[in-house]
C-alpha cells in the first residue's frame, strides 16, 4: 500500500534508498536498474534524489560534480620567457647582483628552470583535467541511462554533469 497525503514523497524516498542499499551487486549495479526513469517534471525530485543517492554511494566524487563543489580545474598561469632584457632585470633581482653581472650561464639557467616549472604545471593541470573529464563522462553517461527517451530537452544534450541540477 503506497500512502498518500504528505508522508508519500518520504514513503518514496526510503523505498529508494533501501532498494539501493540492498542490491545485491551495488558495486556494479546498473543504474538503469536502481534509479526511477526521468519521464518528465512530475518525477524529477525523486529522480535526481535517488541519483545523488546512486553517485553518492558509488563514488562521492560524482556527487560533488553534480553540486558543482568539484570543477573542472583551470588552466595555469605559466611562468613567462620575457623578452630577453626583462629576464636579465628579473634575474639580477633573483641573485641579488647588478644587471651588468647577469652572464648567459644565470640567463640559461633561469630559461631551464621556468621551463621545467611550465612542464610541472601543464602535466599536473592536464592529469587533473583528464581525470575531471573521466568523472563528468560517466556522470553524463548514468544520468543518460536513468532517463525516459525524451522527457527534458536540457537533460537530453547536457555535456557537463553539473548543468543538470
Amino acid at each position: 500500500m503506497v500512502p498518500y497525503g504528505p508522508r508519500a514523497h518520504t514513503h518514496q524516498r526510503l523505498r529508494w534508498r533501501w532498494k539501493l542499499g540492498h542490491h545485491k551487486h551495488y558495486v556494479n549495479a546498473d543504474p538503469a536498474k536502481v534509479i526511477p526513469k526521468l519521464t518528465g517534471e512530475a518525477n524529477f525530485w525523486q529522480w535526481s534524489e535517488a541519483l545523488d543517492w546512486f553517485l553518492k554511494t558509488k563514488d562521492p566524487v560524482h556527487s560533488l560534480l553534480i553540486t558543482g563543489k568539484y570543477k573542472r580545474p583551470t588552466r595555469p598561469v605559466l611562468h613567462l620567457m620575457d623578452a630577453h632584457d626583462n629576464l636579465r632585470a628579473v634575474v639580477a633581482v633573483v641573485h641579488n647582483i647588478r644587471l651588468d653581472e647577469v652572464t648567459a650561464a644565470l640567463l640559461d639557467e633561469e630559461i631551464k628552470t621556468r621551463t621545467e616549472r611550465n612542464i610541472t604545471l601543464m602535466a599536473d593541470y592536464r592529469s587533473e583535467a583528464d581525470k575531471w573529464d573521466r568523472i563528468n563522462s560517466g556522470t553524463v553517461l548514468i544520468i543518460r541511462l536513468t532517463r525516459d527517451r525524451w522527457p527534458l530537452q536540457r537533460i537530453a544534450s547536457i555535456k557537463n554533469a553539473h548543468e543538470i541540477m
